[in-house]
């Protein structure tokens, strides 16, 4: 939105919208600017960008998860976040600190 509101001067006065470079750049990388909105609102688009192209066989996905050793590549990645941990340490936050505080952990 921004750049079709640029003076012609900056986009190039003789090119068509679809024949500019830069101005199709700009399209393509809005979706992933944001523009004066709430940390949260940031965090809520940055995050279900990341949960809907999600795939365990994405390649960044699958770096990801290299970090955690033979466990996942084993026994496979099935939900958003299981590259991010290994199940002991997950097992332990979740027990830890969160249980506890929804009534159903040993410290409840």
């Amino acid at each position: 939105e921004a750049l079709k509101n640029c003076p012609k001067r900056c986009v190039g006065e003789t090119m068509g919208d679809s024949d500019n470079p830069v101005l199709r750049l700009g399209q393509s990388l809005a979706p992933a600017v944001s523009y004066k909105e709430s940390n949260v609102e940031t965090n809520r688009k940055v995050w279900n960008n990341y949960a809907k192209d999600w795939k365990p066989d994405q390649d960044w996905v699958v770096k990801m998860a290299a970090n955690l050793g033979e466990e996942w590549a084993s026994q496979g990645l099935e939900h958003v976040g299981d590259e991010w941990s290994d199940r002991a340490s997950l097992t332990q936050v979740l027990d830890e600190w969160i249980l506890p505080h929804l009534g159903g952990g040993e410290g409840a």
